[in-house]
């Protein structure tokens, strides 16, 4: 969906232009790298494919809203993939020196490289999260007061130290998911604030403060509240950074969060806004906004023209930065698994064994990446009908996750989410069940009770149940699923009707409750009409699910 050095200047236009544009993609399953720490941590032919290909579109559109709750939002917190890439080797040089340091006894002097590192501003928060997980094994890793400190010993300006908090907070709560260690940091950065007299210095500092919020938010799974605070982000820059890059950048944040929120259509006007707003001589920041947009078009069933902005936004990326770049592989995902929304599917492979591929030869790329890959490629690999492959794929994605990431990395779940419904498709209704518990543990415990993965992972689990005909078990578990997404996304969402056929599928089949059923329908037909409009392909299947469940009461 993804501050600046020392001046509003940066701020204004480095840091947004080159910092946000590493998110400008989102592949499903793909959020940023959170790894835990240590508590003492102050871390995407013709239109007219056919009916059967555009249910399978709709479905996916509406499962990417809600599984890239975390990455989607490429915003100011989310930062380095494409400004980075032509000068990783140094950013990786630093994380390696850290690594020495450490391993050679010199903690003390690993914390202040990182620290230095936080408050220059010369690296991206994803090698910065890599050199703060490097610490995970120390006696005594930093903590906000180590920040607090080395802030006051060095004597920084003011906008710096401003700047270095934000920095601290958002690679701490986005990318680690230390949330309270980070809204304690950004307080400190708003106790700055108050320091700096001129009006217009001020407020854009406020935004700056504010869009960092608004990621935690999102990054917790509070889209209503992201949606409140990255407004205001939008309200302080149109009144004092009007026809700028950097509001561009934050008109196409929101017009993200308003698309998780299942508000496509405004989402998509704030998207168009946000091209409206685009300078000429800035190509990534417009693969960030064409991207953000391609996702909209996604959501709302466009399938096609969906393809059209994530193909450009592959061009730009390949220009800009070569076609074997983590940020092409990033690209190349995304337009995979459009095609694959498409109906393409073997075009939708080839993209997808290419992202692949780089991925595994590029040596800084991310574990996390890998598995992501393999993810996609193994639902593509089901939806042609290679269930085999798919799922060695899947299994190969878990032994990734088992072997190199954390044991409660957001990855490792995602892994063990598409392992189970694998032997959900294939009957296997205990190792199902098994490998989606296990998922469900680790979301709970890293993203706490109310995340949109968690509410997912509910229904996929009570699917389980129903099948294995425990139906009260299945009922209480779609419920609390429902539960969680009311608080996530409001009272109407696609996601949200969802949750409600899944209730009514229940008390159809599971306690024969026609009737019951027949109202929860409706009220699902009536929200997705709502969210998605009339001729959403969604809405027309379930409208014929509907009528079949009408005939049946008549026949009672």
């Amino acid at each position: 969906v993804k501050f600046s050095n020392s001046m509003l200047r940066r701020f204004l236009l480095l840091m947004l232009c080159l910092q946000l544009v590493k998110g400008f993609l989102t592949a499903p399953c793909l959020p940023p790298s959170h790894g835990r720490m240590s508590s003492r941590w102050s871390s995407p032919e013709s239109r007219l494919i056919s009916c059967r290909q555009r249910r399978r579109a709709s479905s996916l559109a509406l499962r990417s809203q809600q599984d890239d709750a975390f990455a989607v939002l490429r915003s100011l917190a989310d930062v380095g993939k494409l400004s980075a890439l032509g000068e990783q080797n140094d950013s990786s040089g630093m994380v390696l020196k850290v690594r020495e340091l450490i391993a050679a006894g010199e903690v003390e002097d690993a914390k202040s490289l990182l620290l230095d590192s936080f408050f220059s501003q010369q690296m991206n928060d994803e090698y910065l999260i890599e050199m703060c997980k490097s610490l995970e094994g120390v006696d005594q890793p930093i903590n906000v007061d180590d920040v607090i400190s080395f802030a006051k010993s060095s004597q920084l300006p003011v906008l710096v130290r401003i700047d270095g908090f934000v920095a601290v907070a958002r690679v701490l709560g986005v990318g680690l998911g230390l949330s309270a260690e980070a809204s304690e940091v950004l307080r400190l950065a708003e106790e700055e604030v108050k320091s700096v007299k001129e009006e217009r210095s001020s407020e854009l500092l406020r935004a700056k403060l504010a869009s960092a919020r608004s990621q935690l938010h999102m990054r917790q799974g509070n889209y209503l509240k992201a949606w409140e605070t990255q407004s205001e982000v939008v309200r302080l820059m149109d009144e004092h950074a009007s026809n700028s890059s950097e509001l561009c950048v934050e008109v196409s944040v929101l017009a993200s969060v308003a698309r998780q929120k299942g508000e496509v259509y405004e989402a998509k006007l704030l998207s168009l806004r946000a091209i409206n707003l685009l300078p000429p001589d800035q190509p990534l920041l417009a693969a960030l906004v064409r991207g953000e947009y391609g996702s909209t078009l996604l959501a709302l069933g466009d399938i096609d023209e969906a393809v059209v902005e994530k193909q450009a936004v592959l061009d730009i990326v390949v220009l800009a930065v070569g076609q074997e770049s983590r940020a092409a592989a990033q690209a190349l995902d995304e337009l995979g698994v459009s095609l694959q929304a498409q109906g393409k599917y073997k075009e939708a492979e080839k993209h997808l064994r290419k992202a692949l591929e780089i991925r595994e030869k590029l040596q800084d790329s991310q574990d996390s990446e890998v598995v992501a890959s393999y993810l996609n490629l193994g639902s593509c690999m089901i939806e042609m009908g290679n269930s085999s492959m798919g799922y060695q794929l899947r299994q190969k994605a878990l032994e990734i996750c088992r072997n190199s990431l954390p044991n409660d990395h957001y990855q490792t779940a995602s892994a063990l989410m598409s392992v189970g419904e694998a032997f959900l498709a294939k009957g296997e209704l205990q190792e199902a069940q098994e490998h989606m518990e296990e998922a469900i543990e680790i979301w709970e415990r890293a993203l706490g009770s109310t995340s949109p993965y968690l509410a997912s992972a509910l229904s996929n689990l009570a699917r389980v149940l129903a099948a294995k005909k425990e139906y009260q078990r299945a009922l209480l578990l779609f419920q609390r699923s429902l539960s969680i997404k009311r608080q996530v996304y409001g009272q109407a969402h696609p996601s949200i009707a969802t949750s409600l056929n899944h209730l009514a599928g229940i008390w159809e089949e599971g306690f024969n409750d026609r009737d019951e059923a027949f109202k929860l329908r409706k009220e699902a037909l009536d929200m997705l009409q709502e969210t998605l409009g009339l001729e959403h392909p969604k809405v027309a299947v379930h409208m014929n699910n509907m009528a079949i469940l009408e005939a049946k009461r008549c026949l009672d």
